[in-house]
Order: structure tokens, then C-alpha cells, then sequence
């Protein structure tokens, strides 16, 4: 055996490293196209290593090999925005652009992620499927607006993605919108007819609503925007008879429930648990407390679940400051 076809021997027995990464792989990442072109035209025929050659040669095969978690090189070279290798793996290589790695997410899904658009316009122009998806039916289309990448979502809502995609757990476009809390993003969906319904957009998780999402994330622009356009109904209940004062009293976001007193949110309303006073005071949020009380609007004596009143569980509970605000809350309140 000559020197040559020693070194081919040993770079054919370790040609994966403990993470089945292949050289190819590892090239496709950091961008090498000669590297890649030299390893899917390298001759190792003349080394006697049939099998190596045949592997390298057959191009379907080694371009779409796998690591242990079912990544492609096209993937890596998508994720690092490798346009031009991009271009040859699948142009010449042979890969299949619309592979997916051990969590359905293909080449697309990886790079509308990141927010590669000139890498989304390739691969689209190469055949990828626009409304591929994940395990979870989660598209590239709710992964760029959740990423917050406008351009990408512009993009792959003009190639035809489907804008009204809900994934397996019933979130839409603009749950993830709400959950980003992008004010550009309300604007986008307006423009390309993305539809917002009152009556049935609610996920299967947790049977909210987007505008839920977005005063559950904090996003207070966000959620102030959709009031202000004309969006929603301040106060939509969720499956749960939950509202948006409910959950901003839960959270403790006193400046949104301020925010959504304004725009003549209702704190008597009730979920099927317990009204949003109860909440505040269950989780001692003591600035949201002030806020409902002041607001002369709330029923004192009202129950929850389990037959308490606010002041009996703050007095449960040794919240003496909430104790005090309850007790001396305006006489209307306890009439």
C-alpha cells in the first residue's frame, strides 16, 4: 500500500466525526465551495477503495448524508447563509432541497430562522416547498414572523405561503406575532389579508386568543395597537371566560391593565375560575390591586372557584398592605 492510499484509508475510516459530521459537512457550514467541489469530485478510484469512491462520486448520497440529528450540509450551508454553496449542492450536487432533519424543519424552515432572504429566495427558486413544515405543522412562514424578519415573511407570503397556517397546537401567523410583540409586524399581516378572527383564532394549548399572547408577553404596543386599530374587543374572553384585564392582573403588568382600563376594559368579568381582582391578590400584585379597587367597578364580594372572597384569601395569605387596600376600599364597592 504506497502512502496515498494509506492516507485515503484513513480518511475514509474517519471520514464522520463523533457527531456523524462528515468533512462535506463541515465545508458546507463555514462556506468552503471549492472544498466541497474537491470532496464530490475528488479522484480516490486510483486508491483501490471501490466503495469510497463509489460513495463520493454517487453525489444523491453523499450530499444528503446525515448527522446523528439529521442535519444535511445543505442545511448548515442555509443556516450560515452560504449562498453560493447553497447554489451547488443543490444545482450540481443533486441535494434534495426540501429534506428535513430529525424535526421536519428543511433547508427553508432553517434559513427564513435566521433570516437569510437572499438564502430564502435561492432556495425557493430552486424548487423548495414554501408551505413545508415542521413536526409540530409549524411553517417558515410563522418562524420568520416569530423571528421577527419582515422581509423574509414579506417574501414567502408573495411566493405563495399559506398566510392562515396554524400549526398542530392551533397557533396562527398572528399568535406569533403577538407573542414577538413586533409593531411592524401588525402592519405587514394587515396589508397581505392575514386573517385575524375574534370567534375562533384561539391555540389548543391554552385557548387563547393573540391578543391574549401579546398582554401575556408584556408587549403593551402591541397590544394597545390592535385596540387602536380597531382589532379587537378589549374585552374578548378566551374558552376559559378569560379576558385581557385577567391576565394583565395575573402577570402583575400594571401598566398594561392600566393601559386596557383606558381603553374600557371590564375587571367584573369573571373567568370560570375567578374574576381578575382575585388573581391580583392571589399573586400578590399589589400595584394591579390598587388599580382594580380605584377603579370602582369590581364586585368585592365576588367568589371564586372556591368560595373566596379577595379579602379572605389576602387575610389566608398575611398580605396585610392588600388587606388594608381591600378594607378600605370606596363603600360602593362593598354595597
Amino acid at each position: 500500500m504506497t502512502s496515498a492510499e494509506g492516507d485515503i484509508g484513513m480518511f475514509w475510516r474517519q471520514a464522520q466525526d463523533l457527531n456523524e459530521q462528515t468533512a462535506l459537512h463541515i465545508a458546507a457550514r463555514f462556506g468552503r465551495c471549492e472544498t466541497i467541489r474537491l470532496l464530490l469530485k475528488s479522484g480516490v478510484a486510483a486508491s483501490g477503495h471501490v466503495e469510497a469512491c463509489r460513495i463520493l462520486v454517487s453525489f444523491g448520497f453523499l450530499v444528503d448524508c446525515y448527522t446523528t440529528r439529521g442535519r444535511t450540509p445543505l442545511m448548515y450551508a442555509a443556516k450560515g447563509n452560504h449562498v453560493e454553496v447553497v447554489k451547488y449542492l443543490v444545482g450540481e450536487g443533486g441535494a434534495n432541497v426540501n429534506e428535513k432533519n430529525e424535526n421536519g424543519a428543511s433547508s427553508l424552515y432553517i434559513a427564513s430562522h435566521e433570516g437569510h432572504i437572499e438564502t430564502v429566495k435561492l432556495l425557493l427558486s430552486l424548487g423548495a416547498d414554501v408551505n413545508s413544515c415542521n413536526r409540530t405543522c409549524h411553517t417558515s412562514l410563522h418562524v420568520a414572523v416569530a423571528e421577527h424578519h419582515g422581509e423574509v415573511a414579506t417574501y414567502l407570503i408573495n411566493a405563495v405561503a399559506n398566510k392562515n397556517a396554524v400549526d398542530a397546537t392551533g397557533v396562527s401567523i398572528w399568535h406569533e406575532a403577538a407573542g414577538a410583540g413586533s409593531l411592524s409586524m401588525i402592519g405587514l399581516l394587515l396589508r397581505n389579508d392575514v386573517v385575524l378572527d375574534s370567534h375562533t383564532q384561539f391555540d389548543k394549548i391554552s385557548s387563547r386568543h393573540p391578543f391574549h399572547y401579546a398582554v401575556l408577553e408584556g408587549h403593551l404596543d402591541f397590544a394597545e395597537a390592535m385596540l387602536v386599530r380597531g382589532l379587537i374587543d378589549v374585552n374578548l374572553q378566551d374558552c376559559d371566560e378569560c379576558t385581557a384585564v385577567y391576565y394583565a392582573a395575573t402577570t402583575g403588568r400594571d401598566d398594561i391593565l392600566s393601559m386596557l382600563l383606558k381603553h374600557r376594559g371590564d375587571p367584573s368579568l369573571a373567568s370560570v375560575r375567578r374574576t381578575a381582582l382575585h388573581c391580583a391578590v392571589e399573586w400578590k400584585q399589589i400595584k394591579c390591586v390598587k388599580l382594580l379597587v380605584n377603579c370602582n367597578c369590581v364586585d368585592m364580594h365576588a367568589k371564586d372557584l372556591n368560595g373566596r372572597k379577595c379579602l379572605q384569601i389576602a387575610k389566608m395569605k398575611g398580605y396585610d398592605e392588600i388587606s388594608v387596600l381591600l378594607e378600605g376600599a370606596p363603600r360602593p364597592l362593598f354595597d
